[in-house]
């Protein structure tokens, strides 16, 4: 009969082999440029939805890069956001419609081991509509739509 492994398992193993190591070097801090120089407010009226999705994506990845980095240094999640300033981000990013990215890290459980935080944002140019980033897959994931950002 053969063995069956949970996730939760196989990630104590590729953590025990990749470790989560406090003598990792340090991770050099991510500066995130504004992808464009127009004001916030007029942004929603020509910017489009997939373009601020893409976007939105892109500097959460940015973000992503940096809580990754903080995890791999400290073994441990940040609680905030703004534990990552100013040794992993030099400051903490908007979208491009000048919105708060919402971080929210999860207390391990049965049901959440996969998942120890979330990223999230709101895309202003669609109504109730967010995206939210899953770290618990191989690569993570991004997913959008409506009601993404709880």
């Amino acid at each position: 009969m053969g063995r069956r492994f949970s996730w939760f398992s196989l990630l104590l193993v590729a953590l025990s082999l990749w470790g989560c190591n406090p003598e990792i070097q340090e991770t050099p801090q991510v500066s995130i440029e504004k992808k464009t120089n127009v004001s916030p407010t007029d942004a929603p009226s020509f910017i489009t939805k997939a373009e601020e999705v893409r976007q939105g994506i892109e500097i959460g990845n940015e973000i992503v890069r940096a809580i990754d980095g903080y995890y791999q240094e400290k073994c441990v999640y940040p609680e905030r956001l703004e534990d990552l300033v100013p040794g992993y981000l030099a400051e903490i990013p908007k979208t491009i419609t000048d919105l708060d990215y919402r971080y929210i890290r999860i207390e391990p459980s049965e049901h959440t081991k996969d998942d120890p935080y979330r990223l999230s944002f709101v895309v202003k140019t669609a109504l109730n509509m967010g995206c939210a980033y899953f770290p618990g897959s191989t690569e993570g994931t991004w997913e959008c739509g409506p009601g993404t950002t709880h």
